[in-house]
């Protein structure tokens, strides 16, 4: 626009001019695709996170309540905004894999149970934690149910006069010299194309929510029989973790890590007369059948 037009404006809102990319309420704001450098900020705080904490002797149950609240929880304001970079994304979830397992930012310590599991309900086996790259997807369908619905807001009526211009939201294709943002959007809307019908969604006739979201692109996953013993409310939460590593058949025994190449004695140090695994620790060993017995006299 002409000068003396800006000017005016300037003067009417009292707003300073300013160029891109700039900060606004903590987060950058460019016109151009979000780099791993633009998310320093993110990492960094995360990364002090993980050195308070790294000094603290605590047990998985206190590591993954630790990594469930607070870590998983810091990059869902930046992911509710933008599309964030894979490498972001991927640098999370390695601290906090690394965390959980070790005590560590930084590990070369195999985690015992695959990430993805990890990230299940309890209910169907896993910790309850938030899936990062899925949940980045279920924050950001905000805003296809915002122009799916045609909300009456700035933001849906620009959309609707540059980029739509009366065409159809659910069949829409993205031509490949719009911005690199407005590709990806698209590319999300297909994601949630088999779940609404119309102005409504399938799964949430009420409306959209991100957890609503999140729960529908992770719906393909079985319950599992054991987590209502597991995550039984009468078991404090470090036996409630340790159950459930057990359950995954991920015990550290010393039959599992003979498998692992370790060099150690297979026998039971217990009872010295059998392979220690799981089951032989829990169950078949003569001290656990004693524990076992004198814990019913005491009930």
């Amino acid at each position: 626009m002409e000068d003396e037009l800006k000017y005016k404006i300037l003067q009417e809102t009292k707003y300073a001019e300013d160029s891109l990319p700039f900060t606004y309420l903590g987060v950058k704001i460019s016109s151009k695709k979000l780099s791993k450098d633009d998310c320093h900020f993110l990492v960094d705080k995360i990364g002090a996170k993980l050195r308070t904490w790294g000094t603290r002797s605590l047990s998985y149950a206190g590591r993954a309540q630790l990594v469930n609240s607070v870590l998983l929880n810091l990059h869902t304001y930046w992911a509710s905004i933008f599309i964030l970079p894979k490498k972001v994304i991927d640098g999370v979830i390695n601290a906090c894999r690394n965390y959980l397992w070790d005590g560590k930012t930084v590990s070369n310590k195999p985690p015992l149970i695959a990430w993805d599991l990890v990230c299940r309900e309890r209910k169907k086996g896993g910790l309850g934690f938030k899936e990062s790259h899925t949940w980045n997807v279920a924050l950001l369908g905000k805003y296809i149910w915002s122009i799916a619905c045609k909300e009456d807001n700035m933001w849906v009526k620009w959309i609707n006069h540059v980029y739509l211009k009366g065409k159809d939201w659910k069949e829409y294709v993205a031509p490949s010299n719009v911005s690199w943002y407005w590709r990806q959007l698209t590319h999300i809307k297909d994601k949630f194309r088999a779940g609404y019908s119309g102005n409504k969604w399938l799964f949430d006739k009420k409306g959209y929510s991100a957890a609503t979201g999140y729960a529908w692109l992770r719906k393909n996953q079985e319950k599992v029989e054991w987590s209502n013993w597991v995550w039984n409310r009468l078991n404090i939460p470090k036996h409630r973790l340790l159950s459930w590593i057990i359950m995954w058949g991920r015990l550290q025994t010393r039959d599992r890590l003979r498998k692992m190449g370790l060099q150690v004695q297979e026998n039971c140090p217990l009872c010295g007369q059998h392979v220690e695994s799981a089951d032989h620790v829990l169950i078949q060993c003569s001290y656990a059948q004693k524990c076992w017995l004198e814990l019913n006299r005491t009930l």
